[in-house]
């Protein structure tokens, strides 16, 4: 559709509708695409691995290297390329299973990295991820702030008063 109104925006009503009109069939096509697509999301194949660029990344690049390589000798089942896939990939496999079987560790080693290098952003993000989301809250009674403070003050006055 042109128009050939002279005006930088046309405020002809029937082009509304017409624009309206189209609209909506080009979005019913894209609905129906979308339904009758083939084609599926890229969904991960699991959870971040703690520990990836640190630990694995560099053995990771080497083993698909070495894999590259070897597939292009067209996937020997012996001799030189093939001993150097093997050995990457082992090399590769150990790391990663490091880093799955000590995932609290490394989680600790980058909270203290964090701290002693003096960046608190990272620190604190690294710290929220520890928190238990599936965790419930505890139920209290209380409903008035002046009751949690009235509660808390019960509580705390022995230990202040110390």
């Amino acid at each position: 559709m042109k128009c050939h109104d002279k005006k930088s925006l046309c405020m002809n009503g029937d082009h509304f509708s017409i624009i309206d009109h189209f609209y909506n069939i080009i979005n019913a096509l894209r609905s129906a695409a979308e339904q009758n697509s083939n084609v599926k999301k890229k969904y991960r194949r699991g959870q971040r691995v703690v520990g990836w660029n640190f630990h694995v990344r560099r053995s990771h690049v080497k083993a698909r290297e070495k894999f590259a390589m070897w597939a292009g000798q067209g996937r020997p089942h012996s001799g030189y390329f093939y001993d150097n896939m093997v050995a990457s990939r082992r090399g590769f496999k150990a790391a990663l299973k490091y880093v799955q079987r000590n995932e609290e560790r490394i989680r600790m080693e980058m909270l203290a990295r964090h701290r002693s290098t003096c960046n608190f952003v990272d620190f604190w993000k690294e710290t929220k991820k520890f928190n238990n989301k599936n965790c419930l809250p505890i139920r209290n009674k209380l409903v008035l702030p002046k009751d949690v403070i009235v509660n808390f003050s019960q509580f705390a006055a022995p230990t202040l008063a110390t």
